[in-house]
């Protein structure tokens, strides 16, 4: 699982990383391409007054001007065609001091000075700005809030007078420039005619401005609704007033880059996770086996331990499993509590094995601990210490004749018939007691005891119990000596007389 929430992290990070980078890069592009829009459009202006002021500063020109009578054809062939073939100017104008138009070039060609009237309205402010510089128009005599702020630039001569700006002319977005026509003097300015030139910033000029600036799609719209994926800036006119927006769709390297490289960066982290995944499969697996072998190991440990204290035949606790649970008894019996120890030997089991054969001697051997465990409490312990030896631990036992009663039943159980290899067998049980701690507290002295009293319910006749008495004890001492005295006596040879009694 760590591994698998670091991977993630890591493709989580490298993805975010691409986008971050991406967008960063999107942003950079963007707001380059709007400073150059931006400083195209407002530059468009002061270019039409560089490109004016060689003809307004022309001596021939003002020369052509002063005369009585105007020559129109030259007008056309030397300043309006000129500016419409040379800087694509789309309206030309010449107005005399007294603001009357008195020569128009429209769309390249002459044009009717009366054609003037319908761009006038919106060129006024810019007129009026350039008449007020010349001095010709005074302050007071502007419409109020129509005082324009003057516009100069370096491309210009500094004895230039002139004012230029954006307008909407005929609801197109257009450039105009207002200069004075004067070769060099200021004070003429006063007394000189004025050249107008406009040209419309769509059409042809969107397409030049798109070429050179790598402005994709660039067109004007009244109203601020952008296609998706478009940018956009505001073009106002030369009083501030909003005359509409400029839209382009905006090259956007990091989005090309995400195009070119998401594929493989997807392709890359599918790779990413499925190797991830895999591997997760295989540690998953590698798991379940580990705990597959951990539970055998916990499995073959549980059952070692359950064959180091258990007996394989039986599944009964063998003598090990019950000395522990003894002297957990006799700790007990320190306290008060009464416990009894009985030692349990089948009768007749050897002639069992003999006549039919130790299979049906194991069976027996079964069958007899079932029977055994069925009658005691299940806090009790059943144990077979081998053979046909069984030992019972009585915990809490209580008074003589409850374990009495208890052997009776046993000996009772033992007595119905056990069907072995289709026959009917009988056999019996000899038990010896030892009760706690009347009898000692010492775990061997106890077990030594039941089994003295198992020896002497056999020698009584079998198929019964005794209770342990000291007098036992006693009684297995001087067995005990007198076969030592034979023993010794057999050795000397003459310490042993043999006498015949009819």
């Amino acid at each position: 699982m760590p591994i698998g929430l670091l991977a993630a992290a890591v493709a989580l990070a490298g993805t975010l990383g691409l986008y971050r980078a991406t967008s960063a890069s999107n942003h950079i592009s963007l707001n380059r391409q709007t400073r150059i829009a931006r400083l195209a459009l407002a530059s468009s202006a002061d270019q039409m007054a560089y490109e004016q002021q060689g003809l307004a500063a022309w001596k021939q020109l003002s020369d052509q001007l002063a005369k009585p009578r105007i020559d129109k054809h030259w007008l056309d062939t030397e300043v309006g065609q000129w500016s419409s073939d040379m800087f694509r100017h789309d309206m030309t104008f010449i107005l005399d001091p007294t603001g009357r138009p008195i020569y128009a070039f429209v769309a390249g060609h002459p044009a009717d000075v009366r054609s003037f009237a319908a761009v006038e309205p919106d060129l006024l402010p810019i007129i009026n700005a350039v008449r007020r510089t010349a001095g010709t128009v005074r302050s007071e005599e502007l419409p109020k809030g129509s005082e324009p702020k003057l516009r100069t630039t370096a491309l210009t001569r500094s004895s230039t007078i002139f004012e230029s700006g954006g307008a909407t002319l005929n609801g197109r977005p257009a450039a105009a420039s207002v200069m004075v026509i004067a070769v060099n003097a200021r004070d003429e300015a006063q007394t000189r005619p004025l050249m107008i030139s406009v040209r419309y910033l769509d059409g042809s000029y969107l397409q030049e401005l798109s070429s050179w600036n790598l402005l994709e799609g660039l067109r004007f719209s009244q109203h601020a609704t952008s296609n998706q994926g478009e940018a956009m800036i505001p073009f106002d006119d030369r009083l501030g007033k909003r005359a509409g927006f400029f839209l382009w769709k905006p090259q956007l390297p990091g989005t090309r880059i995400l195009r070119m490289v998401g594929p493989a960066a997807a392709v890359l982290l599918l790779l990413l996770l499925g190797a991830l995944a895999w591997l997760m499969l295989s540690l998953w697996r590698s798991g379940r086996q580990l705990s597959a072998v951990v539970v055998d190991l916990q499995a073959s440990e549980a059952q070692a331990q359950h064959l180091a204290f258990h007996d394989v035949l039986t599944g009964l606790p063998n003598r090990a499993l019950f000395q522990d649970r003894l002297d957990q008894a006799l700790a007990r019996a320190r306290r008060g509590e009464i416990c009894a120890i009985l030692a349990l030997d089948l009768d007749r089991f050897k002639q069992v094995n003999d006549t039919l054969g130790h299979a049906a001697g194991d069976t027996l051997i079964r069958e007899f601990a079932v029977r055994l465990s069925q009658t005691v409490r299940t806090m009790d312990t059943v144990a077979r210490i081998g053979g046909d030896e069984f030992s019972v631990l009585v915990c809490d036992a209580g008074r003589r004749e409850d374990v009495e009663q208890l052997c009776e039943r046993i000996a009772a159980t033992v007595r119905e018939p056990f069907s072995l290899m289709g026959s009917e067998v009988f056999v019996g049980v000899s038990i010896g007691v030892v009760l706690a701690p009347d009898a000692g507290l010492d775990r061997g002295d106890l077990i030594r005891k039941a089994d003295i009293a198992l020896y002497r319910a056999k020698s009584d006749g079998r198929d019964r119990y005794q209770i342990f008495a000291a007098s036992m004890d006693e009684t297995v001492k001087l067995r005990g000596e007198i076969e030592e005295d034979l023993r010794r006596a057999i050795a000397n040879g003459r310490e042993l007389e043999v006498h015949y009694q009819p």
